[in-house]
């Protein structure tokens, strides 16, 4: 049973990444697509498999990235990125290939590659397995932003300590400072402020970096689990939101690293900062660090409260997401029926119901936002206070700029922990839900090791998205592509109470070999089963009971395929470059030479939801 498709799925899906926007665009079909109803059985093949996950860097030419060749001075000025900018100055707009090329440690199928080893180790040993595992495929990245946003706030730390003293040299009129010591105070002062932007901007792209490559990777590892799930376990509204909502806002989150750095600097510097408060304006330093301490506690607070509403909020969005999916897959029957208004009341509440909510979180994000603003002005102004009412002391020049220099440090840090807690409101949620699709068991068909022919059947892989060599089917027979022994084929689906499985049986008592190299065709009424057995055949829906077993390379061309909204070409090709020889070969194949020929536009004629209507011809 070797039947190979017309064009490698495993290329297409590997390589398609100049249509990711063009499929994320078909929202109304996204659930369809997410479904596989195409995709999840033809990806069944073999060497689809062995595709999907290299064992190490393709050699794309991704070696010779700009980014990777520059220097010290390039990197840190970004001065790799000025052809890019040059291009988009000269055209007044940027093509594809004007995009500078990735670095070959931000290749998504190294990455991916990556994860799995981390998965595999992680596995058991840590309960935030995803979360460790996200921050540790760059872990060198990671440690790079968060030293650079150190670097940034160390200067920002020993600043005050040169203002001072040029500023009470300027005051007093010291000679103890000469004016060439000063002209170096400032020159200092100068350097120090170029230091501190260069390490600012190198922590923030770093940090985009890191974000936009765990988004991926994310993405990549949720459609791949999506491909091993059950038809009877699989949400698709809550597939399409992990990947669409959850996905994207942590990849979106860019400043999350930046604002990390921040936050540890706090805390290592605080005792030093209070001392150098104290040795400036006495007792009035502590009641700067319990303004401080006062803002960590109330932010905390806050993003707790948030951090429950978030959840309400994704779980209204899944609801809606399902509501959506549900009336889409049968529009026929809603618009025969004429269950238009009831449609639209159901979807109406559930977006109220979301709405509520959003509102709920956008209120609480808006007062955790103003709480830290308030706290960041007060802390200023109870030191300031302190100093001159309670302690009686007069505040000079010298000594206010100074302060504010010190708290200035501080309020970068204060400011920086209402976003952390906001941040860990709105990431954690999903991050849990993430989680909770990657770790759920897949409930698959797992056979003991027996003898077939003289050869072994292995059992699949317990986690069989995080590897290509778990897809290969069960070993190969001698003499037998297809053994089936007293199999139950059906589907599993969630009763009425919605609180246990429950079993519908199709086929029972199914018993039939089939040699290699033969040709079967299954015939029946409408409802007999024949695409239940297909898709079981296809591992798409595992048995109810009993022995399935299929060796060799396999795929399934679904009834139900999908379809770009683009033109015949652009389905056939789908995101490949064009081989002439390959297309034609393609065209002949399904018989769609004279049919194209008779079309005005030819392979130019669109088709999908907004074009024309496809034949089975085109769809195979």
């Amino acid at each position: 049973m070797r039947i190979r498709p017309v064009l490698q799925i495993s290329e297409h899906l590997t390589k398609a990444n100049s249509y990711r926007q063009q499929l994320l665009a078909q929202s109304t079909v996204g659930s369809e697509f997410f479904h596989g109803s195409m995709l999840r059985e033809a990806e069944l093949s073999a060497d689809a498999r062995r595709e999907l996950l290299p064992c190490a860097v393709p050699a794309t030419g991704q070696a010779d990235a700009p980014e990777d060749a520059a220097g010290f001075l390039s990197r840190y000025t970004f001065w790799w990125v000025f052809p890019s900018i040059r291009a988009a100055n000269q055209r007044a707009r940027l093509a594809q290939e004007d995009l500078p090329k990735l670095p070959s440690i931000d290749d998504p199928e190294f990455l991916f590659c990556k994860v799995a080893s981390l998965w595999r180790s992680a596995r058991g040993k840590s309960a935030r397995i995803l979360c460790s595992v996200c921050w540790r495929i760059q872990w060198r990245v990671f440690l790079y932003s968060v030293l650079h946003g150190w670097t940034f706030l160390f200067f920002m730390t020993i600043d005050p300590l040169m203002l001072r003293v040029l500023l009470n040299a300027v005051q007093d009129g010291s000679k103890e400072v000469s004016f060439p010591v000063q002209l170096c105070l400032v020159g200092a002062l100068s350097l120090s402020m170029l230091v501190r932007v260069t390490c600012m901007e190198v922590c923030f792209f770093a940090s985009v970096r890191v974000q936009n490559n765990v988004r991926s990777v994310l993405v990549h590892a949720i459609f791949r689990k999506s491909l091993c799930v059950p038809d009877h376990e699989l949400d698709v509204g809550r597939i399409s939101n992990l990947m669409a909502t959850d996905a994207d806002k942590i990849g979106k989150w860019s400043s999350l690293l930046f604002s990390l750095s921040q936050w540890s600097w706090t805390f290592a510097s605080l005792p030093f900062l209070v001392y150098f408060l104290y040795k400036l304006v006495g007792s009035a330093a502590f009641i700067g660090t319990a303004m401080v301490v006062l803002g960590a506690a109330i932010s905390r607070g806050l993003g707790r409260c948030l951090q429950s509403w978030t959840k309400v909020v994704q779980e209204c969005r899944d609801h809606r997401a399902s509501l959506m999916s549900e009336m889409v897959r049968g529009i026929r029957t809603v618009k025969l029926q004429v269950w238009e208004p009831v449609w639209q009341s159901r979807l109406s509440a559930a977006r109220n119901e979301e709405m509520k909510a959003i509102v709920r979180v956008r209120i609480l994000g808006a007062f955790n936002t103003l709480v830290g603003s308030v706290l960041s002005v007060m802390v200023p102004v109870s030191i300031f206070a302190w100093y001159t009412v309670v302690s009686g002391e007069r505040l000079d020049a010298a000594t206010a700029f100074t302060t504010l220099a010190w708290i200035s440090t501080l309020q970068w840090s204060v400011q920086a922990l209402p976003g952390i807690y906001r941040a860990v409101a709105n990431l954690k949620p999903s991050f849990d839900r993430i989680d909770r699709f990657l770790t759920a068991p897949i409930t698959t068909q797992t056979q003991a090791v027996d003898e077939v022919n003289g050869a072994a059947s292995a059992p699949w892989h317990d986690e069989p998205w995080l590897s290509a060599s778990s897809f290969r089917g069960l070993a190969a027979c001698t003499g037998i592509a297809v053994d089936v022994q007293n199999a139950a084929f059906g589907y599993r689906h969630w009763g009425a109470n919605a609180t246990s499985l429950e079993e519908t049986c199709i086929l029972e008592q199914v018993n039939f070999q089939i040699p290699k190299g033969s040709f079967v065709m299954i015939a029946g009424p409408v409802g007999s089963g024949k695409s239940t057995l297909l898709a079981s055949l296809a591992c798409s829906r595992p048995p109810l009971r009993g022995k399935c077993h299929v060796s060799g390379h396999r795929a399934f061309v679904s009834q139900k395929p999908f379809l770009l909204n683009g033109t015949v070409k652009e389905n056939v090709l789908f995101g490949l470059p064009l081989d002439e020889d390959k297309y034609a070969s393609a065209l002949r194949m399904a018989a769609l030479v004279d049919d194209l020929s008779s079309l005005s536009n030819g392979d130019a004629t669109p088709v999908g939801e907004s074009g024309v209507p496809a034949s089975q011809q085109v769809c195979c």
